[in-house]
C-alpha cells in the first residue's frame, strides 16, 4: 500500500474494488489489526487497530475467502462454542439466520459446500451483532444463489443494526447491487473513493463511431 487514506461512514457498506494484487487484502488486514503498518495507521471505532478491544469485545468481525471452520464440528456445536465469546450475542438472531440461509446446522462443517461455509462462517459474524464487518473476497467460489443470500444477510445487519462493512472483491459485479460507497486500488494506491453515484459520475464511457476509410 502507498499512501493510502480512506474512511468508511458509520453505517456504510464500502466495496473495496481492485484486481488480485491490488492491496485490498493487505488494507483489510490493517484495519482487522491482522497486520502492523508500517507506516500510518489504522483506526477502527476511534482506536488503533493494533489494540484488540473491538475484537475481544465482539465489535469487530472478519469473514474470509480463506475462513475455514474446524471440520468435524457441526454448525450447532461452533454457535454454541462460539456464543458465550461475544457479550452482544443474539440467540434470536442466530436462529432466524440460520432459517433465511438454509443452513444445515447438524451437519459437520466438512460436508459442507463452499457456499454453506461461507454462510455459516457469516451467522457466526452476525449473531454477534458487530459494529464494523470486514469481508475480505467472500464471494469466491460461491454460486449465484449463495451469494444473493449471503448480500441480502449482509444488507439487513447494516439496516437493522448500523453495521459498518467493509468488503473486497475483485469483481465489481458481485457487489453492485449491495454497496453505498465504493474504494478503487490499483497498484497499491486509492484511484477513487466516495458514494457510488459520486464515483460513477467522474467516469463516461465514449464510443467514437466513423466511416471506414476507402
Amino acid at each position: 500500500l502507498d499512501a493510502v487514506t480512506l474512511a468508511a461512514p458509520p453505517g456504510a457498506i464500502l466495496g473495496l474494488l481492485g484486481a488480485n494484487g491490488a492491496g485490498k487484502t493487505t488494507l483489510l488486514h490493517c484495519v482487522a489489526g491482522l497486520r502492523t503498518p508500517t507506516a500510518g495507521r489504522a483506526l477502527v471505532l476511534g482506536r488503533d487497530a493494533r489494540d484488540r478491544a473491538a475484537i475481544l469485545a465482539g465489535e469487530l468481525a472478519w469473514v474470509s475467502e480463506a475462513t475455514r471452520l474446524p471440520a468435524a464440528a457441526s454448525i450447532d456445536a461452533l454457535v454454541r462454542w462460539v456464543a458465550p465469546l461475544h457479550r452482544r450475542w443474539d440467540a434470536a438472531l442466530a436462529r432466524d439466520l440460520a432459517g433465511r440461509l438454509a443452513l444445515p446446522m447438524t451437519r459437520a462443517t466438512r460436508t459442507l459446500s463452499r457456499g454453506e461455509a461461507m454462510k455459516a462462517a457469516l451467522l457466526l459474524a452476525l449473531a454477534a451483532r458487530p459494529r464494523v464487518l470486514v469481508m475480505d473476497e467472500p464471494f469466491n467460489g460461491v454460486d449465484a444463489l449463495s451469494r444473493d443470500e449471503l448480500a441480502r444477510a449482509v444488507l439487513a445487519a447494516a439496516a437493522d443494526d448500523g453495521t459498518t462493512v467493509l468488503v473486497a472483491a475483485h469483481d465489481i459485479m458481485e457487489l453492485e447491487t449491495m454497496v453505498d460507497h465504493v474504494a478503487i486500488l490499483a497498484g497499491g494506491r486509492l484511484r477513487a473513493a466516495g458514494p457510488v453515484e459520486a464515483v460513477k459520475a467522474r467516469y463516461r464511457k465514449v464510443t467514437v463511431t466513423g466511416e471506414r476509410a476507402a
